[in-house]
């Protein structure tokens, strides 16, 4: 009697590690899942990640390019400006030259 008391505990423990062995299994599954979707997300956070760098590189492109441009406008806007400085000056030195001769 006591030898099958203690084969019934032994039964019942066996079946409860059997139990809590499948609810590892799923719990483990489950993680796994969890696992390969944060993988995903990560690896579309690195692929989103990637792409807003090259924006930001290409803008940072634009506006140095931009910049330039400006450089180069500003120095051809002052040379115009001394050409017309010059212009006025020969336009000057005419219209006295005019006056002169009509003299």
């Amino acid at each position: 009697a006591e030898a099958q008391k203690r084969v019934l505990e032994a039964r019942k423990e066996q079946d409860a590690a059997g139990a809590t062995i499948a609810q590892c299994r799923e719990d483990m599954v489950g993680l796994e899942m969890e696992r390969k979707a944060l993988d995903r997300r990560e690896m579309q956070i690195k692929h989103d990640t990637a792409k807003e760098r090259a924006k930001v590189e290409t803008r940072k492109e634009q506006i140095a390019e931009a910049a330039a441009q400006q450089e180069k406008l500003s120095s051809e806007a002052e040379l115009l400006d001394q050409d017309r400085i010059e212009a006025e000056a020969v336009l000057e030195q005419c219209v006295q030259r005019c006056a002169e001769i009509k003299k």
